[in-house]
């Protein structure tokens, strides 16, 4: 999933609905993303222009997405390590 800088912000601004539906979309599609979403995710924190509902949702998305890459990455690790021993 693309986003491009002005639908990534208006996402991110939507963190701050209460409805847990709205929620839950919006963070679905921010770990769609991945990884190129943590800076933007950041900075909307320190910003702190939010509330603490809004902190804590921001804190979450990101330890799950740098979770969830460094679960990949092990994962591909571990596959080429097994690739390498069937080669030997």
């Amino acid at each position: 999933m693309s986003l491009d800088e002005n639908e990534l912000n208006a996402l991110i601004a939507l963190l701050e609905d209460p409805d847990e539906d709205v929620y839950s979309q919006i963070k679905g599609k921010l770990l769609e993303a991945g990884p190129v979403v943590i800076p933007f995710l950041e900075k909307a924190w320190e910003r702190n222009s939010f509330g603490v509902q809004f902190q804590n949702r921001v804190e979450e998305i990101v330890h799950t997405i740098q979770f969830d890459n460094v679960y990949d990455a092990l994962k591909l690790w571990t596959n080429n390590v097994e690739i390498g021993r069937a080669h030997v």
